[in-house]
């Protein structure tokens, strides 16, 4: 190659990297220009931006506290509206004239040892245990409060017990049960339990042969 070709492509090469520079100067330019429009519109924008997030923000605050505070409302309200509905079949049932005739039954005349009872005995010991197995479930399924339960039938809770525990016991045996812990009656035995604690917190004694 000679020396004049040499200096042409030199110059060549020269004027490409001119005018890859200035391009590349203009596509700088132009974007600092638009970052600047930019800047300028956040500065512009962003207080007021702000301001409607914090406002979205705070709505949606309030809103979740206001659902959340009416659903314990209503959750509360429908718990009230179990325990009352509860509560008075509670009291329909064990208030109603053949189920105090049955409890009179109980505790005047039915025989003290199973293996002595007849027939209409244990119809109407299965009528009372069920009875009180069925409030004894009620309160522990939260369906109607401890409170309640022991306040409005402790007195026949415990004296029914007293005299129908043996029955319990004998029906457990002969299911193959363990006498103490059996299945059959255990909602009554608990509410009994419960009961009972509470009589003797009333300064009132249990017989020793109470369980």
């Amino acid at each position: 190659m000679s020396s004049h070709e040499l200096r042409e492509e030199v110059n060549e090469l020269r004027e490409q990297l001119t005018t890859l520079r200035d391009e590349t100067a203009r596509k700088l330019d132009a974007q600092s220009a638009e970052l600047e429009k930019y800047r300028l519109f956040w500065e512009k924008e962003w207080p007021r931006t702000r301001i409607a997030m914090i406002c979205v923000a705070s709505t949606l605050v309030v809103g979740t506290g206001f659902a959340i505070a009416l659903g314990t409302k209503s959750t509360r309200r429908l718990g009230e509206s179990k325990q009352l509905d509860a509560l008075r079949a509670v009291f329909e049932l064990l208030f109603d004239a053949e189920h105090t005739e049955q409890r009179r039954a109980i505790y005047t005349r039915i025989a003290g040892d199973p293996l002595q009872a007849s027939d209409d005995d244990w119809r109407i010991v299965h009528s009372v245990i069920n009875c009180f197995e069925m409030i004894g479930y009620l309160v522990s399924a939260n369906l109607l409060s401890e409170f309640h339960a022991r306040n409005l039938c402790y007195v026949p809770a415990v004296r029914v017990w007293y005299k129908l525990h043996p029955y319990v016991k004998h029906v457990r045996r002969e299911r193959g049960d363990d006498p103490a812990t059996g299945a059959f009656g255990q909602h009554f035995q608990e509410l009994a339990k419960q009961c009972s604690d509470h009589w003797e917190s009333c300064g009132m004694k249990l017989p020793p042969d109470y369980y």
